[in-house]
């Protein structure tokens, strides 16, 4: 079915070559493996504001595309959070014998370690796959 599809395309149409030029700033479709047209939806935020996480959603198969960040950049300011909640976390340590509460921030500290390094495994798995599409295309 790919075959039928690469041979009903204008390939002299520049919207052919858009789609397979490797580009930073364009959604890429990992199941197409191309940056195609897509449908864009904004989540809805605390308080009904449209500050919610942004979607993108392939036109020609349905799947959701990413914008793809660079993984180093993403663990390194994850780092760094880590270390600022994990130094707060120690200072509230030392009042949790006053107000049991306290106990509330370690426990975030941990979640918010293992989200961000979940987060961080799927931002470097979708980077890896683009690098190796981009490389193919010998961009």
């Amino acid at each position: 079915m790919k075959e039928e599809e690469e041979d009903s395309v204008d390939k002299r149409d520049p919207a052919y070559y858009e789609e397979r030029i490797p580009n930073l700033s364009k959604p890429w479709c990992a199941r197409c493996r191309l940056h195609t047209e897509y449908d864009y939806h904004r989540g809805i935020g605390p308080g009904g504001s449209g500050s919610g996480a942004e979607t993108f959603i392939c036109k020609k198969c349905g799947g959701q595309s990413f914008k793809i960040g660079n993984p180093v950049t993403f663990d390194i300011l994850s780092c760094l959070l880590i270390v600022f909640l994990s130094c707060m976390s120690l200072g509230a340590l030392s009042y949790a014998k006053e107000s049991p509460e306290y106990v509330i921030l370690p426990a975030a500290t941990v979640y918010a370690g293992y989200y961000l390094y979940r987060s961080g495994q799927a931002n470097r798995r979708r980077w890896k796959e683009f690098r190796s599409w981009a490389m193919s295309k010998r961009f």
